[in-house]
């Protein structure tokens, strides 16, 4: 009995320092043995006034009709939990058998917290995730609309978006995920002078070092159609938070085609 008592502390202290809890021992006749935490005042009721208390009397007739299994199967060693709506918010409640070194039930007890702060939370950011998927899906439809070709990658050359219309405007396939398959497929040279330009002079590769691109004119080739295209290119580096460039983007209009 002397570690039922000291028990009977440790649970009292766990109350006393559990947001939104509350903790209810009761014996096999339903008497409350032990009430504590900040929920109970919320209720309207103390530590005081339930224990020594019984289950049937301090509760109204349909709480005492919902609980009453519970608290039977508890008392017969059963473990259970109830996830409940009620006035004063949303509750998750462990029912637990309390039990000595021989497996026989003690005593019952019901912890109740109030997660009503948690579950708005998770509404919150379902919502919020709800509206980022909607607001992704706009800028997908929006890009995949657009006449311009638009390519984005990281800054180790993996593809992160591309649209329908670069896949029209160069004739390649655009499904893969390394930026350099893009380019294998296509001859890129200067407008001015028709030297082919080093993987290092790609308007990808200037705007990964930070530099930006205004109506950067080359001139297109795909390697197995032939088909030939002056392409203005404006591209931009993608910073992170801290300022460096985490991905670059570059957005293609065709000013002629070739012959």
């Amino acid at each position: 009995m002397k570690k039922f008592d000291s028990a009977m502390d440790l649970y009292r202290q766990m109350a006393a320092n559990i947001p939104d809890c509350s903790i209810y021992i009761f014996d096999e006749s339903y008497e409350y043995l032990l009430a504590e935490g900040e929920e109970i005042a919320k209720n309207g009721f103390s530590s005081e006034m339930l224990v020594g208390s019984n289950f049937f009397e301090v509760w109204p007739q349909e709480v005492t009709m919902e609980l009453a299994p519970l608290y039977q199967d508890t008392l017969r060693g059963k473990r259970q939990k109830l996830e409940k709506q009620s006035e004063t918010g949303y509750f998750i409640q462990h029912f637990i058998p309390i039990t000595d070194s021989g497996g026989n039930v003690l005593a019952g007890m019901v912890v109740s917290q109030n997660i009503s702060v948690l579950t708005e939370t998770r509404q919150k950011l379902t919502d919020t995730s709800r509206e980022l998927r909607t607001k992704d899906q706009l800028i997908e439809a929006v890009i995949n609309t657009l006449a311009e070709g638009i390519i984005v990658s990281d800054k180790t050359g993996k593809v992160l978006l591309t649209n329908p219309a670069t896949e029209k405007m160069l004739g390649v396939d655009v499904s893969t995920e390394d930026i350099s398959d893009i380019g294998s497929q296509l001859i890129i040279k200067t407008s001015e002078s028709g030297r082919e330009l080093t993987n290092h002079e790609m308007p990808l590769a200037i705007a990964l070092h930070g530099g930006m691109l205004n109506g950067y004119v080359t001139y297109v080739e795909n390697r197995k159609s032939r088909k030939q295209l002056h392409v203005e290119n404006n591209s931009r580096p993608i910073l992170n938070d801290d300022g460096d460039v985490e991905a670059t983007g570059d957005a293609k209009h065709i000013l002629a085609k070739g012959t």
